[in-house]
């Protein structure tokens, strides 16, 4: 009798889809001047945060990459294909953030995000840890919570 081998690439779309919808959840709840943040690896100093930030006088949501001893060409050429801006391009000049950047405005006065955003955002996170950070089970990562005060 042949040995069946296991559909792991099924299972691994279920858990990356279970995880991109917490995510989107946890997304829409944050405030203002909260943050998530998912160490990737401390020690490389690579991670994903999205952050409720008022930019331009207005609430929004500012997600970010940072690659830390990572950052390659082939990785940075990777980000950009998956929707995601050069360091620095939201912050002033010359302010010299090293990480790379996606951001959405908020839909009204108290950052509430919609649903579209939320899960277009989580989205983003979902492939940029699974794809290019080569993340097998998102349900394994520490996921951190704050606020900027």
């Amino acid at each position: 009798m042949p040995r069946l081998a296991p559909n792991r690439a099924e299972f691994d779309d279920e858990r990356w889809g279970d995880w991109t919808e917490v995510c989107a959840e946890k997304i829409s709840e944050l405030q203002p001047n909260e943050f998530l943040i998912i160490p990737v690896d401390d020690d490389e100093n690579v991670f994903v945060q999205m952050a409720k930030a008022t930019y331009k006088e207005s609430c929004s949501l500012l997600v970010e990459a940072g690659l830390g001893a990572r950052e390659s060409d082939e990785l940075s050429l990777t980000l950009l294909e998956l929707g995601w801006e050069p360091p620095g391009s939201y912050g002033e000049p010359g302010d010299g953030s090293p990480n790379y950047q996606v951001m959405w405005s908020a839909q009204n006065l108290h950052g509430l995000m919609s649903e579209d955003d939320a899960w277009e955002a989580a989205r983003l996170v979902a492939l940029t840890l699974r794809a290019p950070l080569a993340i097998t089970d998102p349900f394994a990562l520490s996921v951190g919570r704050g606020t900027f005060d």
